[in-house]
């Protein structure tokens, strides 16, 4: 079994290294900051969060590329006062609303020395978890 397992591993390697040109793997993280503007909440702040992830991206001959990302995402926001409250104290609101999203890209790439590119797509996203308090 093991001899196998070494068979097919090497052949794996072999086959990434012969393609190896055309993918690409990587890590991003950045901060995150949102806020939300509506008619409901008068003097919202924004939240700051974490955004990360993994990234891949496949290269073809043309110059053309298409990737995905797997990114974990925090947003929300805090807010002091609600509109047209009775009362007169301030109520504090923390929302903390998570996401994992998974963003589709077609780009164009161009140039040698100094490459650029542009890149277009759609981001498909999934709530993950909902964390309000007052």
């Amino acid at each position: 079994m093991k001899k196998i397992f070494a068979f097919f591993l090497i052949g794996f390697i072999s086959i990434m290294n012969l393609f190896g040109q055309n993918h690409s793997l990587g890590i991003i993280s950045g901060l995150n900051v949102s806020n939300q503007t509506s008619n409901v909440l008068d003097d919202s702040e924004n939240r700051k969060g974490i955004i990360g992830g993994v990234c891949y991206e496949f290269s073809f001959p043309n110059s053309l590329t298409l990737g995905i990302d797997a990114l974990f995402s925090q947003k929300g926001f805090q807010a002091n006062t609600l509109p047209n409250s009775t009362s007169v104290e301030s109520i504090g609101l923390d929302s903390k609303i998570n996401y994992l999203s998974l963003p589709l890209k077609l780009g164009y790439k161009t140039g040698e020395d100094f490459l650029g590119f542009i890149k277009i797509g759609l981001i498909p996203s999934f709530l993950q978890t909902i964390d309000s308090e007052l």
